[in-house]
């Protein structure tokens, strides 16, 4: 669940999986703007990660789900584990080369064998042009339009 505070600021949309596999494509090469991480006692982490998608892409089905803006947030909600490596040392914003869910996770595996979690835990992948890389196990993605 996303905090209250982004559902006051933006429009949110809650993806599906069939969602969540186009979006991953459209970042292909999508500038990574902003890394934000917030805590909350409602939703627990969550990251959210502000990208500009390429002019390039057809955003035709993000439009259709009222997402208008190239620039939009990816939110990542209710992260059970994360691990963020990015890099500094790079002299330009990067930009996302692939993001996939890894199939077989064994963080997946070993966060439901130690809280005994009986629901879905999905681990996102995301890899950058500077070598960053994010893993993220969570139960939602949400994505805002940024106007």
């Amino acid at each position: 669940m996303i905090s209250a505070e982004h559902t006051r600021i933006i429009m949110t949309t809650l993806l599906n999986t069939s969602q969540i596999s186009l979006l991953s494509s459209l970042c292909h090469d999508a500038e990574i703007i902003s890394v934000t991480t917030t805590w909350s006692s409602d939703t627990g982490i969550t990251l959210i990660l502000r990208i500009e998608i390429n002019p390039e892409e057809d955003r035709g089905q993000l439009i259709s789900m009222g997402i208008t803006s190239s620039l939009i947030d990816v939110v990542f909600s209710d992260i059970d584990r994360s691990i963020i490596d990015i890099n500094g040392m790079y002299d330009s914003r990067e930009y996302i080369l692939e993001w996939f869910d890894v199939p077989l996770s064994e963080l997946a595996d070993e966060i439901k064998k130690i809280y005994s979690l009986n629901r879905t835990i999905t681990h996102y992948r995301i890899l950058t042009s500077a070598g960053s890389s994010f893993d993220l196990l969570c139960t939602d993605i949400y994505i805002c339009s940024v106007d």
